[in-house]
């Protein structure tokens, strides 16, 4: 669950995190009902040392789950730039992030991230393996809703999760940026060029497709020349000259971008934009 941390020592931890040997090292034994709930959340949540729950509350008034993560004393923490392993200097403010539901309440996550003290790289928030930074969701809760955008739409989203928009939003543009940046760079033999209106006031956005593999390869704002533009400049001369045909809706702009050239031979030649 989460990003779990290899390091060397004697373990790895949910967020990271390696003991540092100490003569008589203890740990604080919980028991009773406190004990059976600490377990439980533990076990599903996959927590393991340093880490453990401090506190959980219970709130069925809004049928809610407050769960307190916490660390040991006497644990180094990696440096999140050159993986040293360093001592705890202070801790961020309090966290608090929503985790997958557990009995249909919703569940909420608090944790206070260590900032470690690197000698070469200065003061450093560990890598957390909960959520992405400054998100107000854990990874896992991000994977449900990413689910659930292949097959409801974004109000039932929503409204099912009670999400706002604005948490809904960040997590689908991070899922994009992530899928964009595994994309290997390169441009498709044969191109798809189209507009698409979108909400009210004949507003367009620019399309470009790999015909060969169905995929949309960018999304330009507006219809205008520089929006198709902006996506050739992204390769070089060499790389355009792989293309081998293209298909698009036969708007002036796209149509001017696309036979501007430095000599008849070259638009007889290519299609592909000499300025781009």
């Amino acid at each position: 669950m989460g990003v779990r941390l290899e390091n060397a020592g004697e373990t790895s931890g949910y967020l990271g995190g390696v003991l540092q040997p100490r003569p008589h090292q203890t740990f604080m034994r919980h028991r009773g009902t406190h004990m059976q709930e600490t377990t439980f959340f533990t076990q599903i949540l996959g927590i393991s040392l340093p880490w453990f729950i401090s506190k959980v509350e219970l709130n069925k008034a809004e049928n809610r789950v407050d769960i307190y993560i916490n660390h040991s004393k006497g644990f180094a923490f990696p440096c999140p730039k050159c993986q040293r392993l360093c001592s705890v200097y202070d801790h961020t403010k309090e966290r608090i992030l929503r985790h997958l539901n557990v009995c249909q309440m919703a569940t909420f996550i608090h944790v206070r991230l260590p900032r470690i003290e690197c000698p070469e790289h200065g003061v450093l928030q560990i890598v957390s393996g909960l959520g992405e930074e400054n998100s107000s969701i854990t990874y896992e809760f991000e994977t449900f809703v990413i689910d659930l955008e292949q097959e409801c739409s974004i109000q039932s989203i929503c409204r099912l999760l009670d999400l706002n928009w604005h948490t809904f939003w960040d997590v689908m543009q991070r899922a994009v940026e992530r899928g964009q940046g595994r994309k290997p760079h390169g441009i498709p033999e044969r191109i798809g060029v189209d507009e698409k209106s979108f909400s009210k006031g004949n507003r367009y956005e620019t399309l470009v497709y790999d015909i060969d593999n169905a995929t949309v390869e960018y999304v330009g704002d507006k219809r205008n020349q520089q929006s198709l533009e902006t996506y050739f400049k992204q390769f070089t001369p060499e790389e355009r000259q792989k293309v081998k045909s293209i298909a698009m809706d036969m708007w002036d702009p796209y149509i001017c971008l696309l036979y501007t050239s430095p000599s008849p031979r070259d638009r007889t030649r290519s299609r592909m934009p000499s300025s781009a």
